[in-house]
């Protein structure tokens, strides 16, 4: 199993928003600092918008964090646990440890 340290993972993630190929407000980056932050091992990619069934829309950020995720160097499964195997069951599984360091600052996401 590979291990990567939080600090390391956050001057990896820092690095991509320096570039502008990610923003710090995005969902994405929220999403990702969470993961490195409080340990994670689970992301849910998938959510809905709206205040019914009629006026919903399902966003779906599942391959720009797997995208994210890769560049750091997490690695991670795409998984589904939707009874019928639906979209808003997607969520990333991962596979790559993250150990704590003692110095760490959290990610003010």
């Amino acid at each position: 199993m590979k291990t990567i340290s939080q600090s390391n993972a956050k001057k990896r993630l820092f690095k991509i928003v320096d570039a502008k190929r990610l923003n710090k407000r995005s969902r994405e980056f929220k999403l990702v600092a969470d993961a490195i932050n409080e340990k994670r091992k689970r992301i849910d990619t998938v959510w809905t918008t709206g205040s019914s069934w009629k006026y919903s829309t399902l966003i779906n950020e599942t391959k720009t964090v797997s995208s994210i995720l890769t560049q750091i160097g997490i690695e991670f499964k795409v998984q589904n646990d939707a009874p019928r195997g639906g979209k808003t069951g997607e969520h990333l599984v991962l596979t790559t440890k993250i150990k704590a360091t003692k110095e760490y600052e959290k990610i003010e996401a």
